[in-house]
């Protein structure tokens, strides 16, 4: 067998997409919430001493006209207390390395839940981004290695399980072991996990006394801001002509070149007039990016108006299915892009005060019209209207679930959503004092 070795040289052609600064500058801005978005333009002029800043007027208007509160007494009053979105992203920003993987980490932190969930399938986000569902899992592995322990779990499981390291070995194995056994100990079969463990009354009593130490809510100490001091990013009100629709900008600053600067420009030599230019230039595209954040803003919720305006406009309690993906396609964008505008912003409706993230609930099956909230909805009615004395099986709830139209649902399916809920199994249901374990 003959074997040739040979070198030589050959060209490949290939396209990537490298971000400039100015692109990431546009991605930053475009994930801001309103308080996020001041606080960025405030620190873009400390960094350059060509801008000013010019406060806006004192006096905030709400939305249609009416007088609101003075601007300066409005920012003394909200206190400030980081979310849980920006207490996460500051410590992952360490942990991880490429733009790429930051930008699977805030799609991630975006969509936990108030208790600090992950409720996403990882094979959505993978989809939704463009990623493999190793590399999702990888970074979800960053988000849940921080503060608060807990975080990012996707079920009370595995959120347990992530806050025993705090204990040592000798506890924290045994602990994992008894965390295994959730459903035995929630139904009170303490008799046979401690039979399974091998191990006495004296040390279970010792390890279940650790385990109701542990938070099945990590998310729970924090909050986006105060309600009383709240100021949506976006403000929707019904007219004789439609939805009006009004984007918060008017608790951010104006910027301009200071006019020290601008006099420069004048009669100072050519280096420092094209210094003063560059300053210029940046201020133009900051300018811009802000724009193009509003307009990506307003035609995304123009979108959730149209799709969600018989919830808006009466009492439902079920939203019609809506992805980021699917209004990605709509408005020709990626979509990471509308998931970092709707990252930890608000919409103020008739109806109350949303995270905009709340009005995106995907279909239970792409054939089907009904979201996964609206099943999770009426599951939550049946179980309700359920005779105490003999709550119906899961197998029962899909039957009867079925019989609406365009709706076929497994009994795991009805498992699954009912987990997501927090609702017990029929037995538990039954028993008494179930839910005072944790």
């Amino acid at each position: 067998m003959n074997l040739e070795i040979s070198l030589g040289m050959s060209q490949e052609l290939s396209q990537r997409l490298a971000l400039t600064p100015q692109m990431t500058q546009s991605i930053q801005i475009l994930s801001c919430n309103i308080y996020e978005l001041r606080d960025y333009l405030l620190d873009a002029v400390s960094q350059n001493p060509c801008l000013e800043v010019v406060e806006p007027q004192n006096f905030v208007r709400s939305a249609g006209g009416r007088s609101g509160v003075q601007m300066d007494d409005w920012l003394a009053a909200r206190p400030y207390q980081p979310s849980l979105v920006e207490h996460v992203t500051q410590q992952v920003r360490c942990l991880l390395h490429t733009s790429e993987e930051m930008r699977i980490a805030e799609y991630l932190i975006g969509s936990l839940d108030e208790s600090g969930y992950l409720r996403v399938p990882l094979t959505e986000v993978a989809n939704g981004l463009g990623q493999t569902v190793q590399t999702v899992e990888r970074v979800l592995g960053a988000v849940q290695s921080c503060d608060p322990p807990g975080i990012g779990a996707r079920n009370l499981q595995e959120c347990l399980s992530l806050q025993v390291g705090q204990y040592s070995p000798q506890i924290s194995q045994p602990l994992l072991l008894l965390i295994q056994h959730l459903p035995d100990l929630a139904a009170g079969r303490y008799r046979q996990v401690k039979k399974i463990l091998g191990i006495d009354d004296a040390h279970f009593e010792q390890l279940m006394v650790q385990l109701r130490s542990l938070n099945p809510r990590p998310a729970s100490g924090y909050t986006v801001v105060q309600r009383d001091t709240l100021l949506p990013d976006v403000r929707v009100w019904m007219t004789d002509f439609g939805w009006e629709m009004d984007i918060e900008e008017r608790i951010l600053p104006m910027i301009r070149v200071s006019d020290e600067y601008s006099q420069i420009l004048h009669h100072a030599e050519e280096s420092v007039r094209d210094y003063v230019q560059q300053q210029y230039r940046a201020l133009m595209w900051l300018q811009q990016c802000v724009l193009q954040r509003q307009r990506t803003i307003r035609r995304i919720v123009k979108i959730v108006l149209e799709v969600q305006n018989h919830y808006l406009q009466s009492n439902s309690d079920c939203l019609e299915p809506l992805s980021m993906r699917d209004v990605a396609l709509r408005l020709d964008l990626h979509p990471s892009t509308v998931s970092r505008a709707v990252r930890g912003k608000f919409l103020q409706t008739p109806r109350g005060t949303y995270a905009m993230k709340f009005f995106f609930s995907h279909r239970l099956h792409p054939e089907e019209d009904l979201s996964a909230q609206a099943i999770q909805q009426h599951l939550k009615n049946w179980i309700e209207r359920e005779p105490p004395e003999r709550p119906f099986s899961d197998a029962e709830i899909a039957q009867k679930l079925s019989v609406q139209p365009g709706v076929q649902l497994s009994r795991r399916t009805v498992a699954k959503y009912r987990d997501q809920l927090g609702i017990p199994n029929s037995s538990l249901r039954k028993r008494k004092g179930f839910g005072d374990f944790f």
